[in-house]
Order: structure tokens, then sequence, then C-alpha cells
């Protein structure tokens, strides 16, 4: 068959399958290898090989029958519930849609919507194919779904209401169930009685100060996944409970800003600027999404219902706009804390450092967590043999070893950047590119990579202005193979 190509899922794919079957060989082996088995044991043993058994399964299953095999004649589409032949005059439109932080291609054809995975290998060279072959399609190019001129207009964009009392009772509700499991696990040891024993006889012998430290740490221990929960969710809920009222309609000419005490009608050529704003007091989860024109400011707040897709509506129409991207103006960044003394560019050169809100939040939580470790394992009663012990205590010496290298990274490494090489200085050496080396830059979300043809450079992604150092790079390194950045699973 000529012009084969088959496009299957990406090798990484493959690790959930390996995680599920190793974990349910070793769960599998505690009820086997037991020194007194019992009924309880294997019961056990079974349970918890299920658990990571039965989705193993089912992992394998999908990612052995997703894939998609192209020819002159048409695709052939699979999935884990089936195959689908379709031509190529089938496909009446493919476009993009957001999903979580991926664009995720999608194809309609027979009445259906087909969703190509992205984790798909080369999925790019598989959307060329499509865009070359499906001919009859009403789409010419991919495109983000709703942002092209024969999309349905006008678009109207609204906030959710979120319930703040009942996001309050959630974070309240899992404080409990961490605080009840944390004890039925000390009870399976010897009973609720011997537990409770035990606790009063410690907690008669703490001083004043050590019985607050006490409460303090088992407090924060099961309170830790709740403020967690609190502090990704509640600062958008506040934010956005005072836009309630506000919509904000897109078409092809221009947008309107409506609430119930002003409709301000907009021109797309009346568009001179747009650019993001962080808003205080929401951790830089929540950005203030401001158009410029002639006779003022408008904005919309960032969590407004597909609010990826208003922005793009933005960049694509407002033609005449300044800014060909959504980002916040140069050290407008609420993330960033002072640079210390220390760190000082020459003249010429940019700093970049990673004394940010979000790295030391960060910090914080693992540091909290390390630090309630040894009492939950004592309450808990973890400690009934040497092995249990020494394993504990390799795993909290592993983990705090690591926290402890973040630490000292968050207060001493710095990136540089000057007219000819990006610099990271590192907590043991500096390492360079010069911005003509670089052939290929990319990132994950949580780190950065540079690859040069003598050098690597990885840099964790929460630097202070991040934004800014990914499109200086983006503007200096001309001889990379791509020209915006690649986002890897």
């Amino acid at each position: 068959m000529k012009d084969k190509s088959v496009f299957r899922l990406r090798g990484d794919a493959w690790v959930l399958v390996w995680i599920c079957a190793i974990m349910t060989l070793l769960l599998s082996a505690v009820g086997f290898f037991a020194p007194k088995r019992t009924a309880n044991d294997w019961l056990l043993a079974l349970s918890f090989s299920a658990l990571f058994g039965l989705p193993g399964l089912f992992a394998f299953w999908w990612v052995r029958k997703t894939y998609v095999v192209t020819d002159e004649n048409g695709l052939l589409y699979s999935d884990w519930r089936d195959a689908t032949q379709l031509r190529w005059d089938d496909i009446s439109d493919y476009y993009f849609k957001k999903r979580d932080k991926y664009l995720v291609a999608h194809i309609e054809a027979k009445s259906r919507v087909f969703i190509l995975n992205y984790a798909l290998s080369n999925g790019e060279d598989l959307q060329k194919i499509i865009q070359e072959k499906a001919q009859s399609s009403r789409a010419g190019e991919w495109a983000l779904f709703g942002t092209r001129t024969f999309d349905e207009w006008p678009r109207v964009f609204r906030y959710k209401n979120t319930n703040i009392a009942l996001l309050v009772l959630t974070s309240i509700g899992l404080t409990v169930l961490i605080f009840a499991l944390q004890l039925s696990k000390g009870a399976t040891y010897g009973g609720w009685a011997p537990m409770w024993s035990g606790f009063l006889s410690m907690w008669n012998v703490l001083s004043l100060w050590g019985k607050i430290g006490f409460v303090f740490v088992w407090l924060a221990l099961a309170s830790c996944l709740s403020v967690l929960f609190l502090a990704t969710r509640l600062p958008q809920a506040r934010a956005t409970k005072s836009h309630l009222q506000q919509t904000v309609s897109a078409d092809l000419r221009g947008l309107i800003f409506q609430t119930p005490q002003e409709h301000v009608p907009i021109s797309w050529d009346q568009v001179l600027d747009y650019y993001l704003e962080p808003v205080k007091g929401t951790l830089e989860m929540v950005d203030r999404c401001v158009v410029v024109t002639q006779h003022g400011e408008h904005s919309f707040l960032s969590p407004i219902v597909d609010g990826f897709t208003l922005r793009e509506i933005v960049k694509k129409y407002a033609t005449n706009a300044q800014s060909s991207e959504w980002k916040p103006r140069p050290g407008q960044s609420l993330d960033n804390l002072k640079a210390p003394k220390h760190l000082q560019a020459a003249t010429g050169a940019r700093l970049y450092h990673f004394r940010t809100r979000s790295a030391r939040a960060m910090l914080l939580m693992f540091t909290l967590m390390i630090a309630s470790a040894p009492a939950s394992a004592i309450l808990g009663g973890k400690f009934k043999t040497t092995g249990e012990l020494a394993w504990f205590f390799m795993f909290l010496a592993v983990t705090g070893l690591a926290t402890i290298y973040g630490w000292i990274g968050y207060a001493k490494c710095y990136i540089v950047t000057n007219e000819n090489c990006l610099t990271l200085h590192g907590l043991f050496k500096a390492r360079s590119l010069l911005w003509d080396e670089i052939k290929n830059y990319r990132s994950d979300g949580y780190a950065c990579y540079l690859d040069g043809d003598r050098e690597r450079i990885r840099y964790f992604a929460m630097t202070s202005d991040a934004q800014d150092l990914m499109e200086e790079i983006k503007r200096r390194a001309t001889n990379s193979e791509n020209h915006e950045w690649k986002k890897t699973g």
C-alpha cells in the first residue's frame, strides 16, 4: 500500500502499564511470601493486586488498540472501543480544542467526532497529512475551534459561579478523613485501647511547648492536603465572585464588554494592545486580561469559561495591536521576590533568579511534610521492626536532602542572559550556550530544556519573569529547529 504511515502512542505511554504490572507482582508476592500466611493476608494481597492489575490490563488494551494508519485513500482510526475506516472525502472538518494544557486535534467525519490522542508519536506529521489530503473539508488549515471565520458567531463568554462555602466544607471534610485514617492505621497494629494508652503515656511526659509542637505538627499533617486544595481553588473563586455579572461577546467585528451598568463595544481596529496583569492575592493563578484602546482599558479575568479561546480570538483578529502574545508587561509578575544583593548582572545583561513566591511555597510544603513525618510514623505505629525503622529514615534522608538541595538552589542559582549567550549558574558550576548553538528548546511545564551541540541546559521553570525569559530565548535562538516552545508530556 503506497504512502502508508502508522502513528502509535509514544513509548512513554507504556510506563503506566509497567507500573501497574510491577505493583501487581509486588503486592501478590506479599500474600505469597508472608511468614504466616492467613486468609486475611491472601485477601489483602488479592485486593491490592486487583487495584493495580485491572487498571493495568485496561492500560495495556488502550495502548495496543490506540493508533492511526494513513494511506493514499484515507485513514484508519482505532481506539480502545473500535476501529473506523475513513476516506479522505469523509472528513468534513478538523480543528483543535483545548483540553487541560494541550491542544487536542479533532476530526469530524460520518456525523462523528474523532479525537486524536495527544500522545500519538509524530502527531504534527499526522496533522500535516490530514491537512494535505482532506481536500473536501471546510477547514483549510488546523486552527482552534471557535476562532475561525466560519464558526458560529457571536461567542458569549461568562463566569462560572463557584460555591465558596462548599469548598471550605470539602477541605474540612478532607482534614477529618486524613485524621481518621491516621488513627485507624495506628489502631490496626494493637487495637484502640493500647494506642490510646500509649498516647497518654507520651503526652503526660511532654512539656507545655512539647505538647503545643506535637499538636501543631499533627494538625499540619492532617490539613496539608486541605490547605493545598484551598490554595488552588479559593483564590480563583473569590476573584470571579465580583465578575459574575460581566459577559464578553466576540464576533468578527469586535468585542462587547457588558455588565448591568455598562455596554462597551470595541471594534478590532480600535485595539491598540493587550496584556496580562496578575491579580493580587491569587498566588498568580488568576490574571486580568487587559484590552487597551484609545479610549481606555477594559478587562476580563482568565478563569472566564473558555477563556483560552477568547484570548486566541483577540490574538487573531486584533491585527493592529502592538502585542502578538498575551503576556505580562516586563517586571509586572507578582511571583517575583526581591533578588539578593549577591546576585548581580553586568551592564547590558539581564538576571533571572529562582526566588519566586511559587517556588518558596512549594519548598515550604515539602519541608512541612518532611518535618511532620516522624510524628506521623510514631503515632501511626509503623516502627515495629528495626528494618521498618531503617527504611523510614532512609526515605526521610533522601527526601530531606532533595528539599535541602532545593532550598540551596532557590537561594544561590540564577540565569544571566546577554546579547551573546545564556548562562545558568548552578550549585557546582556555570554552564553556557551561545544563542547560535541552541538547536532545540522545549518545556514540560516544570522544567525547560535547551539543547546544543556541546551542552544541554535544564532549568526549573519557576524563575523570576519566567515568561520574559522564554520569550527572550525564542527571540534570540535564531538557529533553533523550532521557533515556538515545544510542550512535552
